[in-house]
Order: structure tokens, then sequence, then C-alpha cells
């Protein structure tokens, strides 16, 4: 089936690949990935253009906009992923109607939220202007995931991610040509952001209206409100979650300024860039999670198992990039000024493993219907993070930021592994965790030992990676690469349903 051909076709069972999955995800990684390659080449630009305080305004900015797409988006997208892939046409053209229809109305109360939130925190001009343009963006953003939501369901997912990985370049681009050519400033570069976002939309709605044979606007405000009533809990877990990873980045604007924020920002940057294929992994997941669980499938424990163990060995090899590579680029990309950068990513190595179980397990709860009590959970975990950073940050900066964030993750795995033991098996989590954890404890220990025997760097790396990868195959992901050539994804996971 060609590209073109999964856009035309309708809601309803997709067809079969026995690396689906793994296909999927590696289209929303490999796209994802090319369209931050994209955005980091700009943030580099950006940097030197502006330095540490310009990055810091720019990062303040796409912190407060993210909330603008939390609350237009709601969750809207991930519960419609759900609820495509069980529907039939019919309900499906309805579902998309009362889901656009719903957005619509959160847009109006946001942007009239949004104005008041400027006034109230007396932002300058440029700050406001770089809000503003960029929560344009996201709330378009987040309509657009909506339109492609039945394209999610259906499995079908290489072209919205290409779709959207282009768009995004172009708006980049846009952006880019604007700093470099016109010598603008940051707040009229950024325009390009939304002129992408623009064209995303353009396509997304011809893609959704195909797949659901239609779209009818004409729904009841009632009908509306009860949609946004019950998917609450998928919009305030993703506002909680953005809080408690962006509460820090604001807090240390308010608190150390717009340099010491840029600092942690461009570390940010390079952590949440590197996590993306965990994220994309179970993304790719979560369409087949949640029809095994309809069909209270017996294999879905040890599916469940295998994706927590993928996710681990991939996180695993992405923590040692942020201790070994990244550092040794970071001024060569950015500039001398972001020096001080290279411990901070170091020790964000710990937020990868950390976020790879918390990703992990926050697909199987979605699965599950355990939507409510993630949120609640979630919002613990971040109650935390945010007293932590306010204790903190004024007296430790960055480091007060860091280990009030790590604190937050250990605490929300932690409940979240607690709340699957109450819905499926435990065993093959727990097999999965003690298969990373062996291997990672392993490499951690050749790493200290070639410090204290004062090896050279590149020895240290390259021996905790052969340890790390040496000691995996034989706690797991031998058997997962067996199982996967076998065309048995995830432990019996089907790739397609």
């Amino acid at each position: 089936m060609t590209t073109s051909s999964l856009a035309e076709a309708p809601i309803g069972p997709p067809r079969k690949s026995p690396l689906g999955i793994l296909r999927n995800a590696g289209w929303l990684t490999g796209t994802r990935l090319a369209g931050d390659f994209l955005s980091f080449g700009l943030f580099v630009v950006l940097s030197r253009y502006f330095g540490p305080s310009g990055i810091g305004q720019f990062a303040y900015g796409f912190a407060i906009a993210s909330f603008v797409s939390i609350f237009v988006g709601l969750g809207l997208d991930d519960f419609g992923v759900r609820e495509f892939a069980r529907l039939e046409t019919a309900d499906s053209r309805q579902l998309l109607g009362k889901l656009v229809v719903s957005q619509l109305g959160l847009l109006v109360i946001v942007g009239v939220a949004l104005g008041g939130f400027l006034l109230a925190t007396k932002a300058s001009p440029t700050v406001a202007g770089i809000i503003v343009v960029l929560s344009i963006q996201q709330a378009v953003l987040a309509i657009a995931r909506t339109f492609f939501a039945p394209a999610y369901a259906q499995q079908a997912m290489a072209t919205p991610a290409l779709m959207e990985v282009g768009c995004r370049a172009a708006g980049m681009l846009i952006t880019l040509a604007l700093v470099v050519l016109s010598h603008a400033s940051l707040v009229v570069a950024v325009v390009g952001y939304p002129i992408g976002a623009l064209a995303l939309l353009a396509f997304a709605i011809p893609s959704g209206v195909r797949r659901t044979g239609g779209l009818s606007l004409r729904i009841a405000p009632r009908e509306a409100l009860r949609l946004v009533l019950i998917t609450w809990p998928f919009g305030a877990s993703e506002m909680v979650y953005l809080l408690y990873t962006r509460a820090d980045l604001v807090i240390l604007t308010w608190m150390r300024g717009d340099a010491t924020a840029g600092i942690y920002a461009s570390s940010l940057k390079f952590y949440e860039v590197s996590t993306l294929p965990v994220f994309f992994l179970g993304f790719a997941a979560y369409p087949a999670l949640s029809r095994l669980f309809e069909e209270r499938a017996p294999r879905l424990a040890s599916a469940v198992g295998r994706l927590f163990l993928s996710s681990l060995l991939i996180a695993g090899l992405i923590a040692w990039g942020m201790v070994f590579v990244i550092p040794s680029v970071l001024v060569p990309l950015l500039g001398d000024k972001f020096s001080s950068a290279g411990p901070v990513v170091q020790l964000m190595a710990v937020f990868v493993v950390l976020t790879a179980v918390e990703a992990t397990a926050t697909r199987v709860l979605l699965a599950v219907h355990l939507q409510v009590i993630k949120f609640k959970l979630q919002l613990a975990s971040t109650v935390l993070n945010v007293v932590l950073d306010l204790l903190l940050i004024p007296r430790f900066g960055i480091m007060g930021a860091i280990v009030a964030t790590a604190a937050a993750l250990v605490m929300v795995d932690v409940f979240y592994l607690r709340a699957l033991a109450t819905r499926l098996v435990s065993a093959p989590i727990i097999t999965a965790l003690v298969a990373f954890v062996v291997p990672l404890l392993a490499a951690f220990a050749a790493g200290t030992m070639a410090t204290v025997l004062s090896w050279p760097q590149w020895l240290a790396a390259f021996g905790s990676l052969g340890i790390f990868l040496a000691v995996a195959l034989l706690s797991g992901l031998g058997a997962l690469l067996r199982e996967a050539l076998g065309g048995q994804l995830l432990g019996g996971l089907p790739a397609d349903h």
C-alpha cells in the first residue's frame, strides 16, 4: 500500500504488517528527529545571534505557548486515537465533528486567559510578542493533530509524520531567513512558526474528512461540553506533565534571569530531542495495546513487558550519548558562552532513563483506561516538583532544578508502576526492569573504574558502552531481537490488528 492510498483509506481495520509498530515508530521518530534536527540548527543560529538572554526569552515563550497547546488540545487527539481505533465510519464522522467544535470553543476561552496572563505578569512587549506568536502556532498544531487522529488510529502514521516535518521545516526556514538575511528581531523572526502550523492544518483537515467520510460541525453545545467532561483526564494529564517539565524553566527565568534559563534550556533541548525514540515507540504501540485490552487478550501483559524492555534499552544508549558525546559538541555548536552547559547535559542523562519508564507507562495506562488514576498520580508528582523548584532553585540554581525534576520523575514512575499492577500481571514488567538495571549497573561500574584509573575519556566511553551491550544481550535483548525478526514484535503484540 502506498502512502497516498493510506491517506485515502476510511476508518476500519488496518491491514496487517508483521513489523507495523516498528515501521510506525521509525516514521514518527525519523521525521520528528529530522524536524528537531532543523529546529536544533535554528536553535544554534538563534543562540549565536541573540545569546543566552535571547534563548532564555525564546524558551520562556515556548514554555507558556505549550500550556496554550494543552488547553486547546485538552488531550482530544489522544482520546480520538483510542476511540477511532474501535469505531465504525458513521460514528467516527460524528466524533470528529464533536472534537473539532470542542477545540474551537476552548480556543476562544484560552485566548482570553492568555491576554489576562500577559497583563498580570506585566510582560515586556518583546516577551509578550514572542508568547503570542508561538501560542498561535501551538493552538493550530493542536487542532491539526486532532484531524490526523483517524489516520493514527488506523496506524497509518507515515503520511501525517511527513506532513508535519515538512510544514515545521518550512516555518523554521522562514524564521532562519528573517534572522540571517533580514537581521530581524526575535519577535519578528518567529512568525515563521505559525505559518508552518497553518500549512499543516491545511493538509490535516482533508485527511480527517476523508478518513471519517465527512465532517459535521452541527454539534449542540451540550454535546461538546459532555465530550470535554469525558476527555478532561487526557488534557489535564498533559497539562500537569507540561507543568512539571516546564516549571523549572519558568521559575529559573523568574528567579535567576534569562541567561541562566538559557543555559538550562540549551541542555534541556538535547535531552528532549534525544528521548524522542522512547516517546514514539510507545505511541506507535498505543492503538494495538488499546485493542488488546478491549479484547481482554491474555498476551497483553507480556507485550507490555517487552515494550518496557525495548524503551529502557533505547534509553540506556541515549543516556550514554548524553554523558560522553553531547558535552563535547556543545561549545562548537552554541559558542563559548554555553561552556557551562556540558555538566548540566551529563546530569540530565538520569532524566532519560526515568523518562523511558514514565513515557511507556503513560501509554499503557491510557490503553487500559486508567487515565483518571494517571492524572491524580501525575498531579501529586507535579506538586512535589513545583514545591522543590521553589525551595531549591533560589539557593542552588540549575542544580536545584535538576534535583527537583529527578525527584518528581522517580515519584511518578513508582506511582505508575503500582497502578499498572492493579490491571496487569506485573511479572513481565519486573523482568524487563531487572533486565535493564543489570547492564546499567555494570556499565556504571565500568565507567567509575575507568575514572578511578584515569583512563582516557574515549576508552571509558566505549568500555562502558561495550559492557552495557554485552550484559544487555545476556539479560533480555537477545530474545527481544529474535522475536522482532520472527515477526513477534514486543513479545506477541500484533504489529497491526
